[in-house]
């Protein structure tokens, strides 16, 4: 945490650091500047006053030249003495101690000179200085046509280094006398305003120093501060925030141990720590919720385990059942027609009596030795359907117990259907609870919602299940009340004739002497046996259909044993999903420690 805290002071200090630096190059620059600007203005002040001043001291020897030339004007003097005097009053004059004029003609010749007045008639026209200036053509020019305004710059011997061959620079300023061609001029050596301007900008220059050092040294102060400042805002600010991460930090198991937050802060870190703590207690409070309905699920998948297992066997038990009583409605179907077989034998045999009953002194030999094998079969005829009778009450009665198992599944598939209700019930809390988490319990969300799904999906297959029970329920009793009418039937009608059959057998047997006599009587008696043969034989065929119907019947209901079995197994396959989710839901509660 201690990066947070560095990133946050180079902030301070690059930001501050920056700022100061950028302001005092700034001030350290403008202190340049305006002592420049100063000795720009020095020298240009010092210049302008002394151009003006030479200016007006030559307006004021013009002004005695005009004097001496009113005096030649009004013939007080002649334009000679005119013309000396003025020589003498411009040599005598005088301005700053040293400063005086001369006088030189158009045509460059010296005409007066105090400081040189033997060089007074000499031509110095082509006279150059140590650059090549020409410098009386230079004066006469600015003077004549007002070149440069009148000023003349040139190096010349200062009569105080005369001598020393050291030139300085000098600044004359020349106007034009035109009554007498003459070109006065004065000036003076500018070194003295550069020894001024120097000296003051070695002032200067001395006093930008010490802004300079003065300036640096602030820079210094303040970004010591700065970096003091720097530290103290830095580890006032990050605090809070490394108190904030070690409460949720995670220890050496990966797991995040949330502890409260401990800050006596009114600003936005404090309100966040407030309310991570506010969102602390409500995770630990909702992961120890989620523990406690993961281990109810748990039980509850073990529970639903359990009793699909018993729902399986019990099926399993049932689909046997079913399948021997499919075998013993197939034998009874075979059974059904080997009485129609028998039937229509007897059928043709009685026919065969009627027919020869007309024969009867003829055939009662044969008749009689008839009556003994209808006496014979019929007594196996009735003791076989006596078998047959009793074998399907016995396996209606079977069938009956057995078909109460699917009371026993349907109970099962109830205690599904609540199963899948509170457990559809659990998926809306955990909804309601991911919810409240915001985002971090999307993924919780997406374990809730699939849960409910395998809970409304658990449920629908429970209702097929019963659904398929009772249409299965229904379908047996059906086959069960078919099953008694067809035994009532063979009790009341093929049992009795078959006694008829055993008794007319015996009566042939005993009355064979009186065949003759009753060979009428035993016309007319198979004619009716022919047609309670034929009620017989059409009863048969009824109960073969009948019997065909149940075999149909009992194939739907092992199919439908089978889709139960199915969907019990796609219950189970459900239950371990869901097992397997709360496995992974334990293993995401268990990156909390709480």
């Amino acid at each position: 945490m201690k990066k947070i805290r560095h990133k946050i002071l180079l902030t301070f200090l690059i930001t501050s650091s920056l700022f100061i630096i950028l302001a005092g190059v700034y001030n350290i620059n403008n202190l340049i500047q305006v002592d420049k600007s100063e000795i720009s203005t020095l020298r240009t002040t010092l210049f302008d006053d002394y151009n003006k001043m030479i200016k007006n001291e030559v307006e004021t020897a013009e002004s005695v030249l005009n004097t001496y030339y009113d005096l030649y004007k009004e013939g007080k003097l002649s334009q000679e003495e005119a013309q000396e005097e003025a020589k003498k009053a411009i040599k005598n004059l005088r301005y700053n101690k040293n400063g005086y004029f001369w006088i030189d003609d158009t045509n460059g010749i010296l005409v007066a000179h105090p400081m040189q007045p033997k060089e007074e008639g000499t031509n110095r026209i082509n006279v150059k200085d140590s650059n090549g200036t020409e410098l009386m053509k230079e004066i006469i020019s600015a003077a004549r046509d007002d070149k440069n305004s009148g000023y003349t710059n040139f190096m010349w011997n200062k009569p105080q280094k005369t001598g020393t061959n050291k030139l300085v620079p000098k600044r004359v300023y020349s106007k034009l006398f035109k009554p007498w061609n003459w070109i006065i001029s004065t000036g003076n050596y500018v070194d003295d305003i550069n020894s001024v301007i120097d000296s003051k900008n070695e002032e200067l220059r001395n006093n930008l120093y010490r802004n300079i050092n003065t300036a640096v040294a602030f820079i210094v102060v303040s970004l010591l501060m700065v970096f003091l400042i720097s530290v103290v805002l830095s580890k006032k600010i990050s605090d809070p925030i490394v108190k904030l991460v070690k409460a949720f930090k995670k220890d050496k198991n990966g797991q995040i141990n949330m502890q409260e937050i401990k800050l006596n802060s009114r600003d936005e870190i404090g309100l966040l720590a407030d309310t991570l703590n506010e969102m602390s207690s409500q995770v630990k409070s909702f992961v120890r919720g989620v523990v406690l309905e993961a281990k109810k699920v748990h039980g509850s998948t073990d529970a639903v385990n359990e009793d699909l297992y018993s729902l399986n066997l019990k099926i399993q038990e049932i689909s046997k059942i079913i399948g021997e009583l499919s075998a013993d409605v197939e034998e009874t179907a075979s059974s059904t027609e080997e009485i129609n077989i028998v039937s229509g034998e007897i059928e043709r045999s009685v026919e065969n009596i009627a027919d020869k009953a007309e024969d009867g002194a003829v055939s009662a030999g044969k008749i009689s030795t008839k009556a003994v094998t209808l006496k014979e079969n019929s007594i196996k005829l009735k003791n076989e359907a006596n078998e047959t009778c009793l074998k399907i009450r016995n396996m209606m009665s079977e069938a009956l117990e057995k078909i109460k198992e699917t009371e026993k599944i349907k109970t099962l598939t109830g205690v599904i259907s609540d199963i899948s209700s509170q457990t559809n019930l659990l998926a809306l809390n955990a909804s309601i609870e991911s919810a409240r988490a915001g985002e971090a319990g999307k993924g919780f969300a997406v374990v809730a919602e699939e849960i409910r799904k395998l809970a409304e999906n658990s449920k629908m297959t429970v209702n097929e299940i019963q659904n398929a029970i009772d249409r299965t329920s229904e379908a047996v009793n059906n086959l069960v009340n078919i099953s008694t009418k067809t035994l009532i039937y063979i009790e009341t009608k093929v049992l009795s004739s078959y006694d008829d059959t055993v008794i007319v057998g015996e009566n042939y047997d005993k009355d064979a002497v009186y065949v003759n006599n009753l060979v009428s009587d035993l016309s007319s008696t198979s004619k009716q046996l022919l047609t309670s043969m034929k009620t017989v034989s059409e009863s048969i065929n009824e109960i073969a259909e009948i019997t065909n119907e149940g075999a149909v019947v009992t194939s739907e209901v092992v199919d439908k044993i089978s889709k139960i079995e199915n969907n019990a197994n796609n219950v189970k396959n459900e239950m371990d999903n869901l097992e397997e989710s709360v496995g992974h839901l334990n293993n995401l509660i268990l990156k909390f420690k709480i």
